[in-house]
């Protein structure tokens, strides 16, 4: 079924709308275009023929990657037929288009409702791991006009008028004998929306499409934008889908584990719990990853358990571990006397310990604070390399000293050289400063060796980072063994 946005341009094109326009003498169009260092300048003077308009190109100017081109020859480029240029100024002066409406480029609740399935094509990229609950969610929020109302203000118009926030810049001043001239400005924004004509403002969709006809083809960005209309409903399901849905999908996944999440509750207060889309520092993979933050009775108050559970077909792994090795955890890291009394001492400093799936360290830990064996092997290679260039007297004209610190990190992390299996028995987590807007990444060792990794900001405790020896603000690998009563422990590696 054809809607009716081709019912309204078929009408302006065959000039079925009662009364033709006065036909102008000439039409003088500006069609320009400025994008980061390139140019596209034309203007045009379409003549009135009698029975049609010639458009010759008066001025062009192009500055791009090839150079600059500038010319004021006259150039015939195309003939438009009268039809065409009426069809525009009847559009020009319908008056019935006053504001941005849904229903302008004929789509309504029928259609929208008619057309569930397509609607939601758009969006299914936008998401890995869809669940019944999630399509129902988002099928209903683009089944409301209202959402698409939004949605077409935020896609159409940016904030009121401008015919140049985007680098683009587009009018035509049509030039009568007798009478004044009238002057219409295309807007920044997609397709021109709202189109100012003379003193006053019109969201008619037929006046983009007609424009984007009569414009001869040419390397500005106009003609493209105001013939835009096929990506209008995407660009609107999209925005609803960011606006309205987004945000809602990370929680709805949970829905999907009631009984899983039930198992935790037994022991946790649940105080969040959603889908965990990100790749970071500690989590990889491909796989869907939950991520429930975890506080019982026991732990101080601003420490919990951030805890990582990975989709195992229809369920998520197995509760048992955290279950089991919660308490635990906690009274590791929250009995270490100056962590205890740093986090005691300001509630805007948040512990979360992190643990993924059956352990606390993961692949992704011990990949960047361990490293392997084989790396270890290329960091030993690159100080024989050193000691041989040394005993040789040869120089390389660089600092050995940073190039073999930057070889260490690359290769060795911190490099204690630990067995993978002993490292997994370990906790990590993180101290974050919410006033400061510091932070830092810890490990505790099965032997309760206590380690600061990175440290984010300008230092921890007393201490600043110089005293950590690294110099500045910023993140930093440190790998700095500290006492339990929060002293530096030096030791060389």
């Amino acid at each position: 079924m054809k809607h009716l946005l081709s019912q309204i341009i078929i009408i302006f094109i065959f000039g079925i709308k009662i009364g033709y326009a006065l036909q102008p003498d000439s039409i003088v169009i500006y069609d320009n275009t400025y994008v980061f260092l390139n140019s596209y300048q034309y203007k045009y003077v379409a003549v009135n023929k009698g029975n049609k308009f010639v458009i010759y190109q008066t001025y062009k100017y192009i500055r791009d990657n090839k150079g600059e081109k500038k010319s004021s020859s006259i150039k015939k480029m195309k003939a438009i037929s009268i039809d065409k240029i009426t069809s525009l100024l009847n559009a020009i002066n319908d008056n019935s288009f006053p504001k941005l409406q849904l229903q302008n480029f004929g789509y309504g609740k029928d259609w929208i409702l008619s057309n569930a399935d397509k609607l939601f094509s758009y969006v299914e990229d936008n998401c890995n791991h869809w669940t019944p609950q999630k399509i129902t969610f988002v099928k209903q929020q683009l089944s409301e006009v209202d959402n698409f109302e939004q949605a077409l203000n935020s896609v159409l118009v940016q904030g009121g008028f401008s015919s140049s926030d985007q680098g683009i810049d587009f009018k035509a001043i049509f030039y009568y004998k007798d009478l004044r001239p009238i002057t219409i400005e295309a807007n920044g924004n997609s397709m021109g929306m709202p189109w100012k004509i003379d003193s006053d403002l019109s969201f008619n969709p037929a006046i983009p499409i007609l424009i984007s006809q009569i414009l001869p083809m040419n390397s500005s960005y106009n003609k493209r934008r105001f013939n835009s209309q096929q990506w209008l409903i995407p660009a609107l399901v999209n925005d609803i889908y960011h606006d309205k849905c987004e945000k809602k999908m990370n929680e709805l996944a949970i829905l999907e584990f009631a009984k899983e999440v039930d198992e935790l509750k037994a022991k946790y207060t649940i105080v969040s719990s959603s889908e965990y889309p990100y790749r970071d520092g500690y989590i990889s993979g491909d796989k869907q990853v939950l991520k429930f933050e975890l506080h019982d009775f026991f732990m101080l108050a601003n420490l919990n358990i951030d805890l990582y559970l990975t989709r195992e077909k229809n369920t998520i792994y197995s509760r048992d571990s955290i279950l089991n090795k919660g308490f635990k955890l906690v009274q590791t890291v929250q009995e270490i006397p100056f962590i205890r009394n740093y986090l005691l001492a300001d509630s805007s400093r948040k512990l979360m310990i992190n643990f993924e799936n059956g352990a606390s360290i993961n692949n992704t830990v011990i990949d960047g604070f361990n490293k392997s064996e084989i790396e270890w092997k290329n960091y030993d290679n690159d100080v024989l390399q050193r000691h041989w260039m040394d005993s040789m007297k040869i120089g390389s004209g660089r600092d050995e000293t940073a190039a073999l610190a930057v070889s260490k990190e690359i290769y060795c992390g911190c490099n204690f050289r630990l067995d993978n299996i002993f490292l997994r028995r370990g906790i990590y987590f993180v101290i974050h400063d919410e006033n400061k807007g510091d932070w830092s990444n810890w490990i505790i060792l099965p032997d309760s060796t206590i380690i600061l990794w990175w440290v984010q900001g300008d230092g921890f405790l007393n201490y600043r980072n110089t005293d950590l020896g690294v110099d500045g603000k910023g993140l930093h690998n440190v790998c700095k063994k500290i006492s339990r009563n929060g002293e530096i422990i030096n030791d060389k590696r």
